[in-house]
């Protein structure tokens, strides 16, 4: 979704940043950018306006510019494996990412689930299920010695 974020999307409200865009599921996915982050993102605004394109990431295809040309998923995946020489799929990025947010940053199912931009039942659902396998993890590290990390990051079974 972030390839899609235009400059309309985008509110500077001088101390943080804020980006909502709507998804196509009918949610508002807002994101909010402080410190270190907004000398970032004001290059990308200022790029987008220097290149005379609505998009805040773009790729220029026969001389137009749109919304930013990735490879799919897979490719990226693929290369994030072999680079970390592990593998890993991208479900488990979202479990502990959402883990983190709801243990780590005490944010509330509301608050996931607009960073997430998905319906409150489904973000409900990933939080039960991030809650569920790292605990699982936690008995398994506890009482059979089978727990791969530092204890610092989730891992899932």
């Amino acid at each position: 979704d972030m390839v899609r974020i235009t400059l309309d999307d985008i509110i500077d409200n001088k101390s943080e940043i804020v980006v909502k865009k709507q998804k196509d599921n009918g949610c508002v996915q807002k994101a909010i950018f402080s410190d270190t982050e907004i000398p970032v993102l004001l290059t990308g605004i200022e790029n987008a306006i220097f290149k005379g394109t609505p998009y805040l990431m773009s790729s220029k295809i026969d001389g137009e510019y749109v919304p930013l040309q990735f490879g799919s998923l897979k490719n990226h995946l693929e290369a994030l494996k072999a680079k970390l020489n592990m593998p890993f799929r991208s479900e488990e990025i979202r479990l502990a990412y959402t883990h983190y947010l709801y243990v780590e940053q005490k944010k509330s199912v509301e608050e996931i689930q607009e960073i997430l931009g998905l319906p409150l039942s489904s973000a409900s659902k990933i939080i039960k299920e991030a809650i569920e396998r790292v605990k699982h993890v936690d008995y398994n590290e506890k009482n059979n010695g089978i727990f791969y990390g530092n204890g610092n990051t989730p891992q899932f079974s």
